[in-house]
């Protein structure tokens, strides 16, 4: 989430525990879902792709990036000689890179180095 973005999300979440009485304060999801922790989650489809060398390219379609930033962290991690690489298509007009919501989980997930490191692994169209 980004941080001009974080205070109105704070807000409202503010305003939604006082209006029903939560007893605590919910975790905020972000517009598309992408967050760092939506990153671990898609990397585990990593895990069940049977026979994982035998392809060069995994492709996704892209709305925020959270699914692509999700599967190059994941191909990052693994120690085979051969892996694919992430083809991103985006679904939205305008998009030469991975969107900055991708980017930023990415960042606050692995550092600034090893997130460009593993923006590195993933093409976009």
């Amino acid at each position: 989430m980004q941080p001009r973005h974080y205070d109105s999300q704070a807000r409202n979440c503010f305003e939604l525990v006082s209006r029903f009485g939560l007893d605590s304060i919910p975790y905020l999801i972000p517009e598309g879902g992408t967050s760092a922790l939506a990153i671990d989650g898609v990397g585990q489809i990593i895990d069940e792709i049977a026979d994982l060398g035998s392809y060069s390219w995994i492709v996704c379609a892209v709305g925020t990036g959270g699914t692509a930033a999700g599967l190059a962290w994941a191909l990052s991690q693994r120690t085979e000689l051969r892996v694919p690489r992430v083809l991103a298509l985006a679904t939205l007009s305008g998009y030469t890179s991975l969107p900055e919501q991708g980017q930023s989980a990415l960042r606050l997930k692995l550092g600034a180095t090893t997130a460009g490191q593993v923006l590195a692994r993933a093409s976009g169209v």
